[in-house]
């Protein structure tokens, strides 16, 4: 007996519209946050206070920042993951 149903194959129709919100959400809202921060601040406070003082005190909260999205990200389809590994 299949327990998970394989052979049944499972169809998804997902419009281009909600994948292109999709990765904007994900992708594009951090890469302009990152090029107005940095530029932004590169303009208004030097070069060498953006690379002395604020690339120190950012750079931990980046790597958290990625591991919570992936966490979201992996949790929102847990479901999908136990039943169909």
């Amino acid at each position: 007996m299949n327990k998970f149903n394989l052979a049944s194959g499972v169809k998804a129709q997902v419009s281009f519209w909600e994948s292109a919100r999709t990765v904007f959400i994900y992708l594009g809202i951090p890469f302009i946050a990152g090029l107005i921060s940095h530029f932004g601040l590169i303009k208004l406070k030097g070069r060498e206070w953006f690379d002395k003082v604020f690339v120190p005190r950012i750079s931990p909260l980046t790597i958290g920042a990625l591991l919570f999205t992936i966490v979201v990200m992996f949790s929102m389809k847990g479901e999908y993951i136990i039943k169909r590994p």
